[in-house]
């Protein structure tokens, strides 16, 4: 989008400084919750700015209610523990999930499911009881340096505009809000790549009809590929080696057992495979579908089924239309489900997210990469991620050319490849112990020694190098009803086919 060729003159003004901490935390989702916990547990004073009215992000507000076991990496060891697996381990202790203890938590298949509201909720817990500042609905509007180091976060609240003093700084903000204030260089060709997603559930499902119905459908569906070819305006061949619509053919991962309803609905009018937005965007059946979750209610179906392409989650007008679009995309698929799936009839929406989140999208130039394929890193890890335990530099946090100041969660350096919920916990604590001990020193992050950091990640339970093997390998996936297959693959694979 164009920038706008007027502009106002605001008038100068005073903004009231109403706290002054050694670590300020801008963002208070998976990764920003655990920057404040880790800076706060290592002897800082913090405070936290967020948007919204709850903590947690993704795990609450944003409705995931299961997100992928990354505590161990595909051989079994463990690569995540300390405050993440604790913070897991409350949940289950409040009764919101389906495991009887920890254990059986990280024992089990990929997917661990929640409550999202009491995931929340335990985050607000565990920030209160670490004396952390926090500061709800607080919208972050601008950084500029401190007289004596650090910077100044501006912020709009319900009590007019408000500014807090941090020494060092983690900005968690998804896109890297704070870290472009600040003139951070950023991978301006990641801007439109990914994609977005809205969740909600379903209530008022018949589940038993529905799988009923599912058991009728036949696995192939030789009519499709021909009417899906003609539907998108492609050959038949270019079907087969496209990225996304490819995987919906006979004997791929996204073969639906419903095809032939989804046909019928797109020719009726009913159901658009692909919807244009404004702006250049677009949203479309998303592959992830819908499935039933039976743990959060024996009528509830959980949807990932809106597929935002095309706009850029840095534009204030772009985010605006993804919200509008993926929203009114999920209703009327609701309706599509009433009207032509058995068990349906009767389905409402019963909850939905507070946000159009973008997968990725925005990430900072950092002082350093992660090696994404194979296990190890070439400097100093300040975490483990992934199935195959890469350790994360420091480096990759850094903006370049910003000093004091680290950028956690997917925003980071090739952060969209570390960008599960348990992966984004682990990179937030660290960068959180790492800016407390940045501010007791009075130096930036990067002029830390990293044996000293590493040392002090492990006295709060981090793990630099995988445990043990358990012998037990990675579980076999689960199978979801209707879901041909499930991928829970960290991401980089998903994002070249959408790029």
């Amino acid at each position: 989008m164009a920038r706008p060729s007027r502009t106002v003159m605001e008038p100068a003004r005073e903004t009231p400084l109403v706290a002054d901490v050694e670590v300020g935390v801008v963002g208070g989702g998976t990764a920003g919750v655990m920057a404040a916990l880790g800076a706060a547990r290592a002897g800082a004073r913090v405070a936290v700015l967020e948007r919204l009215g709850n903590l947690g992000g993704m795990l609450s507000s944003g409705l995931m209610g299961h997100f992928g076991n990354r505590f161990r990496d595909q051989r079994g060891r463990d690569i995540v523990a300390g405050a993440p697996r604790e913070l897991l381990g409350r949940i289950i202790a409040a009764g919101a999930t389906p495991f009887a203890t920890l254990d059986d938590a990280l024992n089990a298949d990929d997917m661990l499911f929640y409550r999202h509201e009491h995931a929340g909720n335990e985050c607000l817990r565990m920030l209160d009881e670490a004396g952390v500042g926090l500061w709800l609905h607080a919208c972050f509007a601008g950084a500029a340096p401190a007289p004596d180091g650090g910077y100044d976060l501006v912020f709009e609240s319900k009590g007019g505009r408000l500014a807090i003093r941090a020494r060092q700084v983690v900005d968690a903000t998804g896109e890297a809000d704070v870290a472009r204030r600040l003139g951070a260089p950023i991978r301006e060709d990641l801007r439109r790549r990914y994609s977005w997603g809205l969740l909600f559930e379903m209530g008022l499902v018949d589940l038993e009809r529905y799988g009923a119905f599912l058991a009728t459908c036949k696995p192939e569906c030789p009519e499709w590929t021909p009417w899906l070819a003609a539907t998108l305006g492609l050959s038949e061949a270019a079907l087969a080696q496209d990225t996304y619509w490819g995987e919906w053919l006979d004997r791929r991962p996204r073969a639906w057992p419903f095809r032939r309803q989804i046909m019928r609905a797109v020719d009726d009018g009913a159901l658009d495979l692909v919807r244009t937005l404004p702006e250049g965007g677009s949203v479309r059946y998303g592959w992830d579908g819908f499935w039933p979750e039976p743990w959060h209610g024996k009528d509830v179906v959980h949807a990932n089924v809106c597929m935002v392409t095309g706009l850029d989650p840095s534009s204030g007008r772009h985010v605006s239309v993804a919200e509008a679009g993926a929203r009114r995309y999920a209703f009327d698929f609701v309706r599509f489900l009433r009207a032509y799936i058995p068990g349906f009839e009767r389905a409402v929406v019963r909850a939905m997210s507070a946000q159009t989140v973008p997968r990725g999208g925005i990430e900072i130039v950092g002082e350093a990469e992660a090696v994404l394929h194979g296990a190890g890193s070439p400097a100093p890890a300040i975490c483990l991620s992934g199935f195959a335990a890469v350790g994360l530099p420091l480096g990759m946090f850094v903006p370049r050319g910003v000093p004091d100041l680290l950028v956690a969660g997917r925003c980071a350096d090739h952060g969209y490849a570390f960008r599960p919920s348990v992966s984004c916990m682990a990179q937030g604590f660290s960068c959180g112990v790492i800016a407390a001990m940045a501010a007791r020193r009075q130096v930036t992050p990067s002029r830390l020694d990293p044996a000293e950091w590493q040392a002090a990640l492990r006295q709060h339970g981090v793990l630099l190098e995988p445990g043990p093997e358990s012998g037990r390998g990675r579980p076999p996936q689960p199978r979801l009803p209707g879901v041909p297959s499930h991928d829970p693959s960290d991401g980089a694979r998903r994002a070249r086919k959408l790029s």
